[in-house]
């Protein structure tokens, strides 16, 4: 998504959270974007739902990422 990294984090204790940061001005990811740019947010978090498919292994599946607390 050009400029934006997002990286979700706390997946498997069910306090999901999804990081902003803007690569251009911040390449150390130490500021995160993610209250000031809601409409970045969903469209990043839609795409990971779309995209996501299911590991093979179990021991690597996650919770469904559309879930959120």
């Amino acid at each position: 998504m050009g400029k934006w990294k997002a990286i979700r984090e706390n997946i498997r204790d069910g306090k999901l959270e999804t990081k902003l940061f803007d690569l251009e001005k911040d390449p150390r990811e130490q500021i995160n974007l993610a209250e000031r740019f809601p409409d970045i947010i969903e469209k990043i978090e839609k795409i990971m739902v779309d995209e996501h498919e299911d590991p093979s292994i179990e021991r690597f599946m996650l919770p469904a990422l559309s879930e959120k607390n």
